[in-house]
């Protein structure tokens, strides 16, 4: 069986996605087409869409750590996010 997350009890986001995009960049091959073209696309900003929101509200370097400009983006990037992470799943499901 393939192990896709990494092992013990590291939950850190960073971790996770790391251990994500590593094993779709190695699996991305058996992708069809569209698929791989939407991770290519769409998986670096989801990634850095979650850290940076994360990161904003856990770290703040001013006094209003998350603006409206940021929840515009990511209420705009969702929907792609969404079909991207359950064509993953989908594919997981067929192949694993």
């Amino acid at each position: 069986m393939t192990t896709i997350l990494p092992e013990g009890d590291d939950w850190r986001v960073k971790t996770i996605t790391n251990a994500l995009r590593s094993f779709f960049e190695q699996k991305k091959r058996a992708f069809k087409n569209n698929l791989k073209e939407e991770y290519e696309a769409y998986w670096p900003a989801f990634t850095q869409q979650i850290r940076a929101v994360r990161n904003n509200a856990g770290h703040p370097t001013d006094i209003s750590p998350i603006s409206a400009d940021t929840v515009h983006a990511s209420f705009l990037i969702f929907p792609e996010l969404f079909v991207l992470a359950n064509k993953l799943a989908d594919w997981l499901d067929t192949e694993f």
